[in-house]
């Protein structure tokens, strides 16, 4: 009789700052009632992995739930998958994280469910050649890659069976890989078409010859939490009926966890993977511009060297994104700071076996992976994944400075490469504040964090172009979808009608400080879609650090940076320079900056000059928070208001969630412009549009004679709400 092993893995994730809605809807239409139909088939085993996020809110809010998994796992039906805890991509943590992330989750396991993981999940199946040295070093014996990894390394579909052993440096792991066939089937295919694509995989077993291996391993929110899954999978009874069919088959067709097969099955063969993830994910990587290219190579089937058609590397979203980098960067850089503060990498590692210290646990928290790429499923766009990596990253450091700081009132400064480009940035940290400034990038604050409540305020998404904003014309419509569910990655939905019109691409990074001289006639509407003339080129351009004083005034530090470039006005290329002088204070919650325009020229100016500043309090529409203008009534207070305001003095962003309120004053502008930051981006549920943040720039009309100078100063300060 031919026969086959069916090795059925599910991976169950919810992201760390996810909400906790979205965590309820989950478990209710997806995590416990596929656990209620797999109870009924007992002849049915499964690999499960649930993330650390996810375990950590089980075990607060449903432990009934952990308790039906441990009981499945002591009639060994289910076996537990490792991981890194708080499922970060491995590769690019340092080396102490990695290896202590998955020892924090073999130790929870052991001790929640009685059985410590022999093999693990890999998060978003994301290969570096390294790995397998990370892994054994961890205690682990084998994961699970797409077939995608093994194509690449020119093996042919039949040959995909079972699992293969790879090794770095003398340390080896098994490595099975996950049948695309059966992901893009399952569950969206008849359980009957299911069995007939596993019975052609099935095969008579011969002495050299055993019973082939087919390998399942995918998101275990198919089942239910996918757009139009959950009356596919439990109301029209797909995952009863799929249970039922592997049931009914088990003659032939054996359902195994991973562990079973390892622990009675030798390895397939030996092979070297190159890096790789799903082929979706390595499409996502590419530059935006080159997809559209990729696409037209990668589809047709036809080509026999489809299978080496690869696009590009998951740390690629490192450079596409700059926010992406610029987050991944700040965990690393605490990342060092814990370790040093915990006595070394041997210490964290040691720790993480036992009780993670908090400080650990919250880097550990900022290294989930979602905020770090975009894609279907990637969580980038979505501010408050973002806001909680910066959350958890702000409490860690914090953390290290109550242990290792000599005074409360600490004002300080280093210059140090945080994003790795070559450049060094200047970073001031102190009790209340922390500011990251990028010199060559406009002079301009990268990152402002307000400490006390773990804040960067600055976290704000520049709006860029995404390859599928050409198929928003022809996207579905809420209540359009017709016939059975369709794979995630077929469906093209607006969640809102209008999304094009907020198709707008932004020229720079967005960053708070940002100085422009601007045409004479510019609107907030021009400035807002990027359409307006800049007369001179400063922001995105290189300032130099004049001085950056830290121990001149006792109550205060400074930090001055200038440039100088010409700006055009009537027709003549006149140089000017602006000198910034930042003053932080010891004392409060405030950053000034201090600006003086001088005409370094032979020519009278006339110039439109504004500073722009890039601020998020995470909703646009909100109730509770809002703005408001000293002396002025506004049409709209929401921060997803526009407006220009004629003479005002100042502007406030209040947040009565977090219970805290931004204010920032200036001299009388000409002008105050305030505008949202809106980017569109496509999830599993459709294109939608979301707030980043709120851009704010006073404006001041004003002419210089040769040689004459003008002064602005601009405070912004933190309060409560």
């Amino acid at each position: 009789m031919k026969q086959v092993d069916f090795l059925f893995g599910i991976h169950d994730h919810q992201p760390v700052g996810n909400f906790g809605h979205v965590f309820r809807e989950a478990f209710d239409r997806c995590y416990r009632p596929f656990l209620d139909v797999f109870a009924q088939y007992p002849k049915v085993h499964a690999s499960i992995h649930t993330s650390g996020p996810l375990l950590e809110w089980l075990a607060e809010n449903e432990p009934g739930y952990l308790d039906l998994l441990r009981a499945m796992v002591a009639a060994g039906r289910v076996e537990i998958l490792g991981g890194g805890f708080y499922e970060p991509i491995l590769p690019s943590l340092p080396e102490r994280d990695a290896i202590g992330q998955i020892k924090m989750m073999a130790a929870w396991s052991e001790k929640r469910f009685g059985q410590r993981p022999a093999g693990m999940w890999l998060a978003e199946r994301v290969w570096d050649p390294y790995l397998p040295r990370v892994i054994a070093k961890s205690g682990m014996k084998f994961t699970v890659l797409d077939d995608t990894h093994f194509r690449s390394a020119g093996l042919k579909d039949e040959e995909m069976r079972g699992y293969f052993l790879t090794e770095r440096e003398g340390d080896t792991v098994g490595v099975y890989p996950i049948d695309k066939g059966l992901r893009y089937r399952i569950p969206f295919a008849t359980p009957d078409d299911i069995i007939e694509y596993l019975r052609g995989v099935a095969r008579e077993p011969s002495e050299g010859q055993p019973i082939p291996a087919v390998t399942y391993a995918d998101d275990g929110e198919k089942f239910g939490l996918w757009p139009d899954t959950f009356k596919w999978v439990y109301e029209e009874r797909w995952l009863a009926r799929f249970f039922h069919a592997l049931s009914e088959n088990s003659e032939w067709l054996h359902t195994k966890t991973l562990g079973e097969h390892f622990a009675g099955a030798a390895p397939t063969g030996r092979i070297y993977l190159p890096t790789a993830s799903y082929d979706e994910m390595m499409e996502w990587a590419l530059p935006a511009g080159r997809i559209v290219d990729f696409e037209k190579v990668s589809h047709d089937d036809k080509n026999p060297a489809k299978p080496f058609i690869r696009g590009g590397f998951w740390p690629n979203f490192m450079v596409k994104y700059p926010e992406a980098n610029w987050m991944s960067k700040r965990a690393t850089f605490a990342s060092a700071q814990v370790a040093k503060a915990m006595g070394g990498d041997s210490a964290v590692i040691a720790a993480a076996s036992a009780e993670p210290p908090e400080m650990l646990r919250k880097l550990w928290r900022a290294q989930c992976n979602c905020g770090y790429w975009h894609g279907l499923f990637g969580g980038l766009y979505l501010n408050y994944i973002r806001h909680s990596n910066y959350t958890n990253i702000l409490d860690a450091e914090k953390m290290v400075e109550q242990k290792v700081r000599s005074r409360e009132d600490h004002l300080e400064h280093e210059s140090v490469d945080v994003d790795k480009d070559g450049r060094e940035e200047l970073v001031v940290t102190g009790r209340f504040l922390n500011a990251f400034f990028k010199p060559e990038y406009g002079g301009a604050v990268m990152e402002l964090d307000f400490k006390p409540k773990s804040f960067n305020v600055s976290n704000v998404m520049s709006r860029r172009f995404e390859p599928y904003h050409d198929k928003l014309s022809h996207a579905e419509h809420p209540g359009q979808a017709k016939g059975g569910p369709k794979t995630i990655h077929d469906i093209v939905r607006v969640k809102e009608p209008g999304l094009e019109k907020k198709l707008v691409y932004d020229r720079y990074a967005r960053g708070c400080f940002l100085d422009h001289f601007l045409g004479e006639k510019t609107t907030v509407d021009e400035f807002a879609a990027q359409t307006y003339h800049e007369t001179g080129w400063f922001s995105g351009a290189v300032y130099k650090i004049v001085s950056a004083d830290f121990t001149g005034t006792r109550d205060g530090a400074t930090v001055v940076l200038s440039r100088t470039a010409e700006v055009e006005s009537h027709g003549r290329k006149i140089p000017v320079e602006v000198e910034k002088t930042f003053v932080f204070s010891r004392r409060t919650p405030s950053v000034a900056a201090r600006y003086r325009i001088t005409n370094k020229g032979s020519h009278p100016a006339e110039l439109f000059f504004a500073v722009e500043t890039n601020l998020t309090l995470l909703a646009g529409d909100a109730d509770d928070r809002f703005y408001e203008i000293p002396g002025k009534t506004l049409e709209s207070k929401k921060l997803a208001s526009r407006g220009a305001t004629a003479g005002a003095e100042g502007i406030d962003l209040a947040d009565r969630w977090s219970g805290f309120r931004m204010q920032l004053r200036f001299p009388a502008a000409h002008e105050l412009w305030r505008y949202p930051v809106e980017t569109v981006s496509q999830s599993e549920g459709g294109f939608e549009a979301t707030y980043q943040g709120s851009c704010v720039a006073p404006t001041w009309k004003f002419a210089l004679a040769p040689g004459e100078s003008m002064e602005k100063t601009l405070k912004l300060a933190f309060g409560d709400a």
